[in-house]
């Protein structure tokens, strides 16, 4: 998880100077241009004012963590972005507006509770309750985040695509082409 300090920096592309400020880079293309020197109290301040938002919820805390698919989004500057897996960790890439209010999860593990309900335990802490037994954890789900409510249901079969989040191969996008069974 990266707190919002990393993810301001990754969204700017901000570069970190002198303990006490932040510089945003302008760029032309792939060529720096210009830069805009910001002090860090300023970006503590956009952040305590509630003008981000994190998963459609406002958030004023620097230091909450934001992980994997991630939506962050600042209305005012009509930036949105999801937290993805890139080639060297976390990376922050813009995305639509409309894209903000879905998620895709993965499910960790689930468990049969009172009522006969399933709750599926998804990779970012959150907990679904569920009618039915096609959930099985390594599948994915999108959440759409006003009601916490399943949009689609991914299964983790043959050919499906795949985001590559740990590893050599951290970043890449694939489709699964084998699936091996551990022996416990």
């Amino acid at each position: 998880n990266e707190t919002f300090k990393l993810i301001m920096a990754n969204l700017y592309k901000i570069a970190y100077i002198c303990g006490d400020a932040y510089a945003e880079i302008i760029y032309d293309g792939d060529t720096p241009v210009d830069l805009h020197v910001m002090p860090s109290d300023n970006i503590r301040q956009v952040i305590k004012q509630g003008k981000i938002l994190v998963d459609k919820k406002q958030r004023t805390d620097k230091r909450f963590p934001v992980g994997l698919m991630s939506s962050v989004e600042m209305p005012e500057a009509k930036k949105y972005l999801r937290i993805t897996a890139g080639r060297k960790g976390l990376e922050a890439r813009e995305i639509e507006h409309s894209e903000t209010s879905q998620k895709i999860c993965r499910i960790q593990g689930k468990r049969t509770v009172k009522g006969g309900l399933t709750q599926l335990n998804l990779h970012d802490g959150r907990n679904i309750l569920v009618e039915g037994a096609e959930y099985k954890p390594g599948d994915s789900v999108l959440l759409d985040l006003a009601d916490q409510s399943i949009i689609e249901h991914y299964k983790f079969e043959m050919s499906s695509p795949v985001l590559v989040t740990g590893g050599k191969n951290i970043g890449l996008e694939g489709h699964v082409s084998e699936i091996k069974k551990r022996e416990t």
